[in-house]
């Protein structure tokens, strides 16, 4: 029953990746909630995969351990106030943290403090991943991050100072309303486009039309 299978991290390269960069050679990385994707291309092709066993998960178990709370909570201060550091300079800014004794001060630095570790055994995984494709030294269009894990505040500056390469936030490369942190919906946004292609051109083969609208509104 099943007629399409796509590779998420692959469809999301279709829309966040053009041909320039894909034939420099170029490195996008999928932080995902429990698995980071890391796809290479060059002179057009795809030519490397591997996944690690490391995602934005882990950055939220490390808050929750850290300050003692629960997941959900722990979920959204690192949404809201999780920075990854990349230098020195500390923040003695607080924030209140709601517990069963009413609300806690907790600074700021704690909470890249807890998640330094995630983020540097990340930063390792992925640049020991990078090593590993004969084209490491010639990935001339940088790196792209997408996934929910990638908007975490300052990720992608360490993994530039970490790995070496200059790193951007993914963008849809088509027009696409109302689509903000378009970098968390990459994967999501791939599958769509890429299933609607494929289907498209079963659509096509099946009723032999080269009018694809006539052949959707005959379909519906």
């Amino acid at each position: 029953d099943v007629q399409n299978i796509f590779f998420t991290s692959y469809a999301a390269t279709h829309t966040a990746l053009d041909d320039f960069q894909m034939r420099q050679g170029c490195v996008l990385v999928d932080i995902g909630s429990s698995v980071t994707d890391i796809v290479i291309f060059k002179s057009g092709q795809f030519r490397f995969l591997n996944s690690i066993p490391l995602g934005s998960r882990d950055f939220t178990h490390a808050i929750r351990d850290q300050l003692h709370i629960t997941f959900d909570l722990a979920e959204d201060i690192k949404k809201s106030y999780a920075v990854v550091r990349h230098g020195e300079v500390q923040s003695d800014e607080e924030i209140l943290i709601k517990n069963d004794d009413g609300y806690v001060p907790v600074k700021k630095h704690v909470i890249s403090d807890a998640i330094d570790p995630v983020m540097a055994d990340l930063a390792g995984m992925i640049k020991a991943s990078i090593k590993k494709c004969e084209f490491c030294d010639q990935l001339n269009s940088g790196m792209i991050i997408g996934g929910g894990g990638s908007l975490i505040s300052g990720l992608a500056e360490r993994l530039e100072k970490e790995i070496g390469l200059a790193v951007k936030m993914a963008k849809i490369n088509f027009a696409a309303r109302r689509m903000h942190n378009a970098a968390k919906f990459l994967a999501a946004v791939g599958l769509a486009h890429a299933g609607f292609d494929k289907s498209f051109g079963l659509l096509a083969m099946r009723h032999q039309q080269s009018d694809w609208m006539k052949g959707c509104t005959d379909r519906i």
